[in-house]
């Protein structure tokens, strides 16, 4: 596993931070990538097949867990392909 891209959050209060891909919106993405939950690491979950040159998107949730919670969405895009 690889890790291919590094989100990151800070809290004014200082609470921890949660990560969670969203895969309802992440459609094929998911099957190829992962974000750890502590680190808010966007990890390569397998290898992209050689032909792979698909745009992809995916949304990430920022949580610090506090009471009231509070999170951020954001969206992640990229495209993967010997051409590019």
């Amino acid at each position: 596993m690889l890790q291919v891209l590094q989100i990151s959050g800070t809290d004014a209060d200082g609470d921890d931070l949660s990560y969670t891909m969203l895969t309802e919106t992440a459609g094929d993405a998911a099957s190829y990538f992962y974000v750890d939950s502590r680190t808010g690491s966007v990890i390569l979950r397998r290898q992209l097949p050689a032909d792979y040159s698909r745009d992809f998107e995916f949304q990430v949730r920022v949580s610090d867990g506090g009471q009231p919670e509070r999170s951020y969405i954001t969206r992640i895009t990229g495209e993967c392909g010997e051409s590019r």
